[in-house]
């Protein structure tokens, strides 16, 4: 927390401008914001902005004693204290980036329940805060909380800072999938089901990786799955199925019927089991 403790006295007077004679008022205020007397500052400025309503640097003043206060209990590690007088400075004034940060920092260091992390989270990313580690942590944190349409907002911000992991972009195309967001999961997707994760592999999810790309016109890709998918399942006609209709879209109707035929031989009992053979395993999807 050295970090804060050129904040402490400065910051009343960082880029007020005075000119002119100064207000008796201000100036015992601002004897009182540089010795730490901050009820004693914030009292004096509001008689200051009572005598002087035209003027704005009473409320300037005083919304600055009011962040100095903040600055001086975050660095005492009263984190859930300071942020009584930084609501009130930012009724007066802007929000600060620094400042959440700074109260983001000391609460991290404690309990926090993750919707009160996210919030908060969330708060410096509304003000600006752009750091791969703010945008990681809230990201996760958003599919941890069942907000896979939040988390996936996260993720173009991100990336440009720095790339989501393979188990990460796992992760995230299996809750958008399950939430019924498949063209948001489709980024995730392409990565996911061309690398060698477990979910690559789920039938599921390769029946729904192949589907989607003939959806997206990407019909050589869409067969190769379709292919792969009628020769690891080949006593499954839903595979055989699907390259039929494969076939079809593109034109090849012989292949088309041969699967086709295939599947309904499946369907009706007329091909022999061979060893080779194996159903559908059960999904976790």
């Amino acid at each position: 927390m050295r970090a804060l403790q050129p904040l402490l006295v400065p910051l009343a007077f960082a880029a007020l401008g005075l000119s002119g004679c100064v207000d008796r008022d201000i100036r015992l205020g601002d004897d009182a914001l540089g010795a730490g007397r901050y009820t004693e500052a914030i009292a004096a400025y509001q008689r200051a902005q009572v005598r002087l309503p035209a003027d704005a640097t009473p409320t300037a003043r005083i919304a600055s004693a009011h962040r100095s206060q903040a600055m001086s209990l975050l660095q005492a590690g009263r984190c859930a204290e300071a942020r009584a007088p930084l609501a009130e400075a930012e009724a007066l004034s802007k929000p600060l980036l620094i400042d959440h940060q700074l109260v983001y920092e000391c609460a991290a260091r404690g309990p926090l329940v993750p919707e009160e992390r996210a919030a908060m989270l969330s708060r410096l990313v509304e003000l600006g805060d752009q750091r791969a580690r703010v945008l990681r942590a809230l990201m996760v944190l958003e599919l941890d909380l069942g907000r896979p349409e939040a988390a996936a907002s996260r993720v173009e911000a991100l990336e440009r800072r720095s790339p989501l992991t393979l188990s990460e972009r796992a992760r995230m195309m299996v809750a958008l999938l399950d939430a019924g967001h498949v063209d948001a999961a489709w980024p995730q997707m392409r990565v996911v089901m061309r690398s060698s994760l477990s979910e690559a592999k789920d039938p599921m999810f390769r029946l729904k990786f192949a589907e989607e790309l003939q959806r997206r016109g990407e019909s050589a890709d869409a067969l190769a799955v379709y292919a792969a998918l009628a020769q690891d399942y080949p006593t499954n006609p839903l595979t055989h199925l699907r390259l039929a209709e494969q076939y079809a879209a593109m034109g090849d109707a012989d292949a088309a019927r041969a699967a086709r035929a295939h599947a309904d031989a499946l369907r009706a009992g007329a091909l022999p089991p061979t060893p080779a053979m194996r159903p559908l395993p059960k999904s976790r999807r």
